[in-house]
């Protein structure tokens, strides 16, 4: 009976150590899991700083292309607008001399 109970005794002690190991296991597997979750979570984030600024740059180039368009197209109006206003002038200074010239012909 001695001997049956040393044996169940040690198959106990070897169940255990299985157990404490197997717990040991785990806990180093979530360890090193939550590591590469933090890790995974820096790395996104870093990503998407780099994102963001990438996305800021482009808009800000964007906007810097469209405002220089507008520009051009500003100055090509005002100068067509000048352009207009001087034939005008011409044109009503000619008019004016016709009459100064000829006030019959009115």
């Amino acid at each position: 009976m001695n001997d049956v109970l040393k044996r169940m005794l040690d198959a106990e002690q070897r169940a255990q150590r299985l157990v404490d190991d197997a717990l040991e296991q785990q806990k180093a597997m979530l360890e090193r899991a939550r590591e590469q979750a933090h890790e995974a979570e820096k790395r996104f984030e870093s990503r998407m700083h780099d994102l963001r600024h990438e996305l800021e740059s482009k808009a800000e180039a964007e906007a810097a292309r469209t405002i220089a368009q507008m520009e051009r197209r500003s100055r090509e109006n005002r100068d067509q607008l000048r352009a207009s206003a001087d034939e005008c002038r011409h044109d009503a200074i000619d008019a004016a001399i016709r009459i100064v010239a000829d006030p019959d012909r009115l």
